[in-house]
């Protein structure tokens, strides 16, 4: 009997693979990737009258001009490592779905007509501002795009095949 290596890495390594992980992963990780987004979004608007916010909701000042442009690093990095991880771990076309749908509905629930709007002089807890401003960001609109462009390639390569 002869082993016979598959051309194809990438298959062997997706077949070992629980399909489990894959689901949970497509169902937490947009989920924490808005959160993130919320909560980085609003370091990089407070940043602009040089404060800070922790996860206690008090501000700090901090003097400098330096702030904003760590926040908007972050924002990159957090899209950046977004993509690896739907690209590495969320495998298979039922993942990807619920992820894409995942996306979709944080994404509806974070627009103004699903929402309403921030009363400004009310006291919201800090866990729901940076919820919604997760939800309504643009990194969520991208993250669908890169979905809906991976499931895209993908259906061609399977037809290519």
């Amino acid at each position: 009997m002869e082993k016979t290596s598959s051309p194809d890495k990438t298959t062997t390594s997706s077949q070992g693979r629980s399909p489990t992980i894959s689901i949970v992963a497509a169902l937490a990780s947009p989920l924490l990737f808005t959160l993130l987004a919320g909560y980085l979004t609003l370091q990089l608007q407070l940043s602009e009258i040089y404060a800070v916010i922790g996860f206690d909701s008090r501000p700090v000042a901090v003097s400098g001009d330096w702030l904003p442009y760590v926040w908007q690093l972050s924002l990159v990095v957090l899209a950046l490592a977004a993509v690896m991880v739907y690209s590495l771990i969320i495998r298979g076309t039922v993942a990807r779905l619920i992820a894409l749908a995942t996306l979709a509905v944080v994404a509806i629930l974070g627009s103004p007509v699903a929402s309403g709007t921030f009363v400004a002089n009310e006291q919201y807890p800090l866990g729901l501002a940076i919820a919604w401003t997760g939800a309504k960001s643009h990194m969520i609109l991208a993250l669908i795009g890169a979905g809906v462009v991976s499931l895209i390639l993908d259906g061609r390569k399977t037809r290519a095949r």
